[in-house]
Protein backbone atom coordinates (compact mmCIF):
# COMPACT_ATOMS: atom_id res chain seq x y z
CA UNK A 1 0.00 0.00 0.00
CA UNK A 2 2.95 2.57 -0.26
CA UNK A 3 1.77 6.13 -0.90
CA UNK A 4 -1.42 6.07 0.28
CA UNK A 5 -2.89 7.10 3.96
CA UNK A 6 -3.44 4.08 6.19
CA UNK A 7 -6.25 3.97 9.34
CA UNK A 8 -6.04 0.96 11.73
CA UNK A 9 -8.17 0.49 14.41
CA UNK A 10 -6.99 -0.93 17.96
CA UNK A 11 -3.44 0.37 16.88
CA UNK A 12 -2.54 1.53 20.27
CA UNK A 13 -1.14 -1.77 21.04
CA UNK A 14 -0.67 -5.14 19.91
CA UNK A 15 -1.64 -5.85 16.62
CA UNK A 16 -3.03 -3.05 15.54
CA UNK A 17 -0.30 -1.06 16.33
CA UNK A 18 2.46 -3.55 14.97
CA UNK A 19 0.04 -3.31 11.64
CA UNK A 20 0.28 0.58 11.84
CA UNK A 21 4.32 0.14 12.43
CA UNK A 22 4.45 -2.18 9.11
CA UNK A 23 2.86 0.10 6.84
CA UNK A 24 5.14 2.99 7.79
CA UNK A 25 8.16 0.99 7.63
CA UNK A 26 6.88 -0.07 4.09
CA UNK A 27 6.28 3.32 2.86
CA UNK A 28 2.96 4.32 3.65
CA UNK A 29 2.26 8.21 3.12
CA UNK A 30 0.60 8.69 6.74
CA UNK A 31 -0.79 6.52 9.50
CA UNK A 32 -3.82 7.13 11.35
CA UNK A 33 -4.17 5.24 14.34
CA UNK A 34 -7.89 4.62 15.85
CA UNK A 35 -8.10 3.84 19.55
CA UNK A 36 -10.26 4.10 22.70
CA UNK A 37 -7.80 5.21 25.40
CA UNK A 38 -5.74 8.23 24.50
CA UNK A 39 -3.07 7.81 27.32
CA UNK A 40 -1.88 5.12 25.38
CA UNK A 41 -2.12 7.27 21.79
CA UNK A 42 1.72 9.03 22.44
CA UNK A 43 3.48 6.17 22.19
CA UNK A 44 1.69 4.75 19.73
CA UNK A 45 2.24 7.83 17.61
CA UNK A 46 5.87 8.03 18.09
CA UNK A 47 6.18 4.11 17.46
CA UNK A 48 4.73 4.93 14.03
CA UNK A 49 6.82 8.07 13.30
CA UNK A 50 9.82 6.14 14.52
CA UNK A 51 9.02 3.70 11.57
CA UNK A 52 9.12 6.55 9.17
CA UNK A 53 5.71 8.07 8.31
CA UNK A 54 3.80 10.46 10.07
CA UNK A 55 1.10 9.62 12.24
CA UNK A 56 -2.49 10.91 14.10
CA UNK A 57 -4.31 9.50 16.74
CA UNK A 58 -8.32 9.40 16.46
CA UNK A 59 -10.30 8.44 19.96
CA UNK A 60 -12.91 6.10 19.10
CA UNK A 61 -14.60 3.16 20.72
CA UNK A 62 -15.72 1.19 17.49
CA UNK A 63 -18.20 -0.21 19.39
CA UNK A 64 -20.43 2.82 19.67
CA UNK A 65 -22.57 2.95 16.24
CA UNK A 66 -21.59 6.92 15.22
CA UNK A 67 -18.02 6.32 16.23
CA UNK A 68 -17.72 5.76 12.26
CA UNK A 69 -18.70 9.06 11.87
CA UNK A 70 -16.20 10.81 14.16
CA UNK A 71 -13.90 8.81 12.60
CA UNK A 72 -13.96 10.19 9.42
CA UNK A 73 -14.74 13.74 10.46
Amino acid sequence: MKGRTVLVTGATQGIGLAIAIRAAREGDESIVVVGRDPGKAPAAVEAVESAGAPCAFVEADLEDAHAPDRVFD
